[in-house]
């Protein structure tokens, strides 16, 4: 058997064609994902902010035959599946993921329908406790930069409410996520758009 030492990786490395980044994110499944059985976080492939569920036994194998195992016209690697295809459970387990890599606690999150589509979520004091609305449309694009923009403006909150100041709350939390958070930059538009006018308006009630 021939030894593989550093000369042999390097020679191979030489000989072997260089794929541009430009290229992977044409090829691949772009998309953040999570496994479908725990929400664990698997990989961000490419420059896609879709979340996409998928066996985390299988991804290896879908990834090594991407080529063959793109699927559509959104290049989405076989047996993966867009976020609001999840249960709820699935689709929960990828928000805590989301709120463990901001920086929020499990115990400090819940998901629940609160019957407005329009509410992203909320923060309680008096519970210390952070609400994402399942039923809202984020639920339906599952934009990976949406969630993390609402999560940090949630935190936000936990960090530095101001008892009976509510006005003052929300401006100070969309103006940190707006011109702070660099996933703001890479949200839908649709959240963009949201988080902009809430500051204005609430700017205005100052």
């Amino acid at each position: 058997m021939r030894k593989l030492t550093k000369k042999t990786l390097d020679q191979l490395a030489s000989e072997m064609p260089l794929i541009s980044q430009n290229v992977q994110n044409s090829m691949f499944g772009r998309a953040y994902y999570y496994d479908l059985n725990d929400g664990s976080f698997i990989a961000c492939v490419g420059d896609s902010p879709e979340i996409r569920l998928i066996d985390s036994s299988t991804y290896p194998a879908a990834l090594a035959a991407s080529l063959g195992g793109i699927t559509g016209n959104s290049n989405n690697l076989t047996g993966s599946v867009p976020f609001k295809s999840g249960n709820s459970q699935q689709r929960e387990n990828v928000i805590r993921t989301i709120a463990t890599e901001v920086g929020i606690g499990s115990s400090y999150l819940t998901v629940t329908n609160l019957n407005d589509s329009s509410l992203y979520g909320q923060y309680s004091n008096s519970q210390d406790m952070i609400t994402i609305n399942s039923y809202s449309k984020l639920f339906e694009n599952g934009n990976y930069n949406d969630f993390y923009c609402l999560l940090k403006h949630e935190q936000y909150h936990s960090n530095n409410y101001i008892p009976d100041d509510s006005a003052y709350n929300e401006y100070n939390a969309y103006n940190y996520v707006n011109n702070e958070v660099p996933q703001f930059n890479y949200a839908s538009d649709d959240y963009r758009q949201h988080s902009l006018d809430n500051e204005q308006y609430f700017g205005s009630l100052l």
